[in-house]
């Protein structure tokens, strides 16, 4: 580990346990695409990763894997593993900022370490030869997420508030489903594959109940997605992520 420490891995999150399944927490790089990420227990690095799109929508992946991808199930496997055995998995990240070229030409740091960095080190999560591990990494980035079946539904009017700020009031018959005040909440509206990291605030409302916060990113996918005035449901897929459809 001290060596991915020397080339500027940042620790960004860890993995947890909710409801016996897992979940993850990133404190910074949630929006960073075209990264490099590791998976770290005890001090092991157990996992070398790439991706094209966000960390969010990446590790969503981990999360709720389904058969056409084997590196999501296997990963979630192993994380569920470590974690149900009192262990703590820990993600790093390497963030490309950009500033390397080759003349006019951007070096993208997670393509040109990846595989050096997997031969070296040699994860145990890794498994397959790098160029197939990130072939399907790849193919995972650029497909939906897979949904898991929603804990509650509720429907609201996407009016001129909640379509031009980027915020929506939660039902006070939907508070028990939600986290508590200033949790994060992943935003997913309809099929858009990039989710809105919001947060929760239980002060705006005089119920209690949850006022969800995506601000200008989740009225832009309002806007894209819905016309002014539509009415929507919204899946609660957990206490910590939710789906306009």
């Amino acid at each position: 580990m001290d060596r991915l420490l020397k080339v500027g891995f940042e620790h960004a999150g860890h993995w947890f346990l909710e409801d016996n399944r897992i979940a993850f927490k990133l404190d910074r790089f949630y929006k960073d695409s075209n990264v490099l990420y590791v998976f770290v227990v005890d001090g092991e690095v157990r996992y070398v990763g790439k991706t094209t799109t966000t960390l969010s929508r990446r590790f969503y992946g981990y999360r709720n894997p389904h058969g056409r991808q084997p590196t999501n199930t296997k990963n979630n496997a192993n994380i569920l593993a470590c974690l149900q055995a009192g262990e703590e998995v820990d993600i790093y990240v390497l963030p490309d900022n950009g500033l390397m070229h080759y003349g006019s030409f951007h070096l993208n740091l997670a393509s040109g370490l990846e595989d050096s960095i997997i031969k070296t080190l040699d994860p145990p999560w890794n498994g397959k030869p790098p160029k197939e591990v990130a072939q399907e990494q790849e193919e995972a980035d650029l497909q939906a997420p897979d949904f898991p079946a929603p804990t509650g539904t509720f429907t609201l009017k996407l009016g001129t508030t909640y379509y031009e700020q980027g915020f929506v009031n939660v039902p006070k018959e939907a508070t028990d489903l939600f986290g508590d005040h200033k949790d994060t909440v992943e935003i997913y509206v309809k099929d858009l594959p990039e989710a809105v990291l919001g947060y929760i605030s239980r002060k705006a409302q005089s119920t209690g109940a949850p006022r969800i916060y995506g601000r200008s990113e989740l009225a832009k996918l309002f806007q894209q997605a819905y016309s002014l005035g539509d009415t929507a449901m919204v899946e609660v897929l957990s206490s910590d992520a939710i789906r306009f459809t």
